[in-house]
């Protein structure tokens, strides 16, 4: 495997935030109530998360926290700070029983604005649970050096390769 050394382009600013998720099993209640008034079961226990909010982390930091969700549920955030000249994107990680999603836009993304994400057409076309939300099985990875590229590529040059998120 050839290590590809990726040359900073410009200097991030924003931030890097989010928390792990406890999905416990629901109760026979929080059943009862999903099928019927069709909520989440999942049940988010504040005092049992891990919370990460840094602001203009550094390359470090941000793997640090990566190496974190490569094995915990939850939502993680890198999103630019507005600046002059440069719209800001966010791009978000979902992870859930080492399964992953990320998605990459405008921090505030309008209806006609592109949402790029994974793209794997050998995995089976359904819909999946992931947090408590259906998505496009083909959205989700195994493979966690996809996130961390995408991660690396946005805090070093503002954008991710059409070959990782399309």
């Amino acid at each position: 495997m050839e290590i590809v050394k990726m040359k900073n382009l410009f200097e991030f600013k924003g931030r890097l935030y989010g928390e792990e998720i406890d999905m416990s099993q629901p109760t026979l209640a929080d059943i009862f109530k999903g099928l019927f008034y069709r909520i989440t079961k999942r049940k988010i226990q504040a005092n049992e998360t891990v919370s990460i909010d840094i602001n203009n982390p550094s390359i470090t930091e941000i793997n640090d926290t990566l190496n974190l969700f490569a094995s915990i549920t939850g939502y993680l955030y890198l999103e630019q700070y507005e600046e002059d000249g440069l719209e800001p994107y966010k791009l978000t990680l979902y992870s859930q029983n080492q399964k992953y999603m990320v998605m990459f836009a405008y921090v505030n993304i309008e209806p006609d604005d592109e949402i790029r994400t994974f793209s794997d057409p050998t995995r089976p076309d359904i819909m999946v649970d992931m947090l408590g939300d259906c998505w496009d099985n083909r959205m989700i990875v195994d493979d966690f050096s996809l996130v961390r590229r995408a991660f690396t590529e946005f805090y070093l040059t503002a954008d991710i390769d059409r070959e990782i998120v399309s």
